[in-house]
């Protein structure tokens, strides 16, 4: 005859696994009652669309009629209106290449500096400890 041994539980442990369970499906049951929730006031929204309202409303607009009569230009020359802004003139070409040759040299002079820092970085001099004592002194010395 074979005894088994049975493994015994105390009460406190088996009631701490019940408000266990009980907290973890109270959690869940709360989740699923919001989504359940949602999902009912979704569906009220869409059956409240009927096909009437789901068509955009378009409402006529009435656009002001040009005026029939000619535009005339006035007599005096400093009024704005006949000025000739859209005409262009040699001052304004010879200013406009000299805009775009500042441009272009100004992305010259980017792309030099940053090809010098990118060599400077592969040789591995922005990596070198910066002179001190006698041998920053001797530097300055050979600069001059």
């Amino acid at each position: 005859m074979s005894i088994t041994k049975t493994k015994t539980i105390s009460k406190t442990t088996k009631l701490q696994q019940a408000d266990d369970e009980i907290r973890r499906v109270h959690s869940r049951m709360f989740r699923w009652a919001n989504k359940l929730e949602k999902l009912m006031k979704a569906r009220a929204r869409l059956v409240r669309l009927d096909d009437d309202e789901r068509k955009p409303i378009v409402t006529p607009v009435e656009l002001p009629k040009p005026d029939p009569r000619p535009v005339e230009k006035p007599d005096d020359p400093l009024d704005v209106r006949s000025m000739p802004w859209n005409q262009r003139n040699e001052a304004d070409e010879k200013a406009k290449t000299e805009i775009k040759a500042g441009q272009l040299a100004r992305v010259r002079v980017k792309a030099k500096a940053s090809a010098e820092k990118s060599r400077a970085k592969r040789r591995g001099e922005l990596r070198k400890m910066p002179l001190t004592g006698k041998a920053a002194l001797a530097a300055i010395r050979e600069a001059k």
